[in-house]
């Protein structure tokens, strides 16, 4: 993955999320590690950067390191897999109310223009959502939330790196890799049987987890660009998907408080119901090509 560039007044580049095939492959997952956390800090402790960006990339390099973790699940203590895992999870929920009010604001924009509603209705649902995503970012700040991620990538660092085993090579790299995947493809099973918005939520999370290790394992050619390129509609496709729920409750919420049913609301509820059912149509379709393997035969894929 390419390194994104820097910025004036932006916290600095992305390190690269990749291993050198020449190098310990243990050594390579302490490097990538630091790295990774080196750049949450410097996001989580600037105070040049607009905070909505600096919370995005604090949660995006959360989840990366969340998934470094799922690659060596096998080989660390459960202690230390809770580090990996639970806390940095934790920290990255504090940081996502601002994402669902903002995401929920920019949908009912998108929407509007698309749909072409206006209205009074509209423009209080606009101002309720304008406000929420105003206190969510307080919140952030009042709260202390980005301060807390930076304690967490400092306190956490030398045990997550000092229990990366010495010995962890190849085989144990595509193992976790093959269980991630794995979990992605049961994960989809579930959907077959019943369609939820949890468990829709849940494939695009372990779809990125997935993804994360394609990026990091996976050397540059075709079958790297297709599986990245399937991945990442899933996420998109998902990720739009979660968007119109997070906006669907708004509406809800405001129309429940309302001496009368809007029409204006009512058609954005309809009109996210018709797009929800192509996206998810979409995405699905999708998943079902980048899950329709064994999870071996997606592992021997990786580090050759």
């Amino acid at each position: 993955m390419p390194d994104e560039p820097s910025r004036p007044g932006s916290a600095g580049s992305a390190p690269r999320w990749t291993l050198q095939p020449s190098q310990p492959l243990a050594g390579e997952v302490v490097r990538v590690l630091k790295e990774q956390l080196a750049f949450l800090a410097s996001w989580a402790s600037t105070d040049r950067a607009d905070l909505g960006e600096a919370t995005h990339r604090v949660r995006q390099t959360l989840k990366r390191v969340r998934a470094l973790g799922w690659l060596i699940r096998a080989e660390v203590t459960a202690d230390a897999f809770d580090l990996w895992n639970r806390r940095l999870r934790d920290e990255g929920r504090r940081l996502g109310a601002a994402r669902d009010a903002d995401v929920a604001l920019e949908t009912l924009d998108l929407l509007c223009g698309e749909e072409r509603l206006r209205g009074g209705a509209i423009d209080r649902l606009r101002d309720r959502l304008v406000g929420a995503s105003r206190d969510a970012r307080r919140e952030i700040v009042e709260s202390g939330a980005l301060r807390r991620a930076l304690r967490c990538a400092r306190e956490i660092e030398a045990p997550l790196a000092d229990s990366v085993p010495g010995h962890v090579g190849v085989e144990d790299l595509r193992k976790g890799a093959a269980r991630a995947y794995q979990r992605a493809r049961r994960q989809l099973a579930r959907i077959e049987e019943a369609r939820t918005d949890e468990r829709l939520h849940e494939l695009r999370k372990r779809a990125k987890i997935v993804r994360s290790h394609v990026e990091l394992l996976a050397r540059a050619g075709a079958w790297r660009r297709a599986a990245l390129s399937r991945l990442e509609e899933i996420n998109d496709l998902l990720g739009a998907d979660h968007d119109r729920v997070v906006l669907a409750v708004a509406i809800r919420r405001e129309l429940e408080g309302a001496t009368q049913l809007d029409g204006d609301l009512l058609a954005l509820l309809g009109a996210i119901d018709v797009r929800r059912r192509a996206l998810q149509s979409e995405a699905l379709r999708h998943a079902l090509h980048a899950f329709d393997h064994k999870s071996s035969d997606f592992a021997e894929q990786l580090l050759v």
